[in-house]
């Protein structure tokens, strides 16, 4: 089913940017209509971004990424860090570690895809001047990060399409964690600790 609808978003898109492209060379057109095409590029763009996901998690169900090596985590984390430097610098947002070596048996694509998805969410739930923990064990990953308040079920938060008020997101960076998870039989948790949100994950 999430190929079936991956395959029908992906021709409603191509569609979408063929009349877009056609409209905006139009040599007529207004400010309040480029306003209006702008936004609408948008919205293609986050159809974009869900018709990947919806690819990615069908990958993952079926297995396709099956080559497995040793991952370092730690220099993982710490590239993914510097990675997203500018994000976490324009927010302000604090980053205390203690990141000790980790050696996991997995797809690096997939052990990639993992921390890029925990640290973009504990930045876009974050608060500007807040903070984000990360701890790395042998055994276990903990990141937290300062935030509003949950509205959805703290049960649900891996469900796909579960997402707050203030995210811009899809909905489904922390489900395709959990099928990551789930297809290594790592253990998943989240917490909430007054304004402190934590993900754990278990080896």
């Amino acid at each position: 089913h999430l190929l079936q609808l991956a395959y029908l978003l992906f021709g409603d898109i191509f569609v979408l940017n063929a009349r877009l492209d056609l409209l905006i060379q139009n040599e007529d057109i207004s400010e309040k209509e480029i306003g209006q095409l702008q936004e609408m590029y948008g919205a293609v763009n986050k159809l974009t971004r869900l018709n990947k996901s919806l690819l990615l998690l069908t990958k993952i169900e079926n297995r396709q990424f099956s080559e497995t090596e040793s991952v370092q985590l730690d220099q993982l984390i710490e590239e993914k860090i510097i990675q997203f430097a500018d994000l976490i610098s324009a927010r302000n947002i604090t980053i205390e570690k203690e990141i000790r070596p980790a050696e996991l048996k997995m797809n690096h694509q997939l052990a990639e895809i993992v921390i890029n998805n925990l640290l973009i969410n504990a930045i876009n739930h974050n608060h500007e001047n807040g903070s984000i923990t990360i701890s790395l064990e042998r055994d276990e990953l903990m990141i937290s990060n300062t935030g509003s308040p949950l509205i959805v079920d703290p049960g649900k938060v891996f469900e796909r399409f579960q997402k707050s008020d203030h995210s811009e997101g899809l909905g489904l960076g922390l489900a395709i964690v959990k099928q990551i998870c789930d297809r290594y039989n790592f253990i998943i948790r989240y917490s909430q600790n007054e304004d402190l949100h934590i993900i754990r994950l278990v080896f």
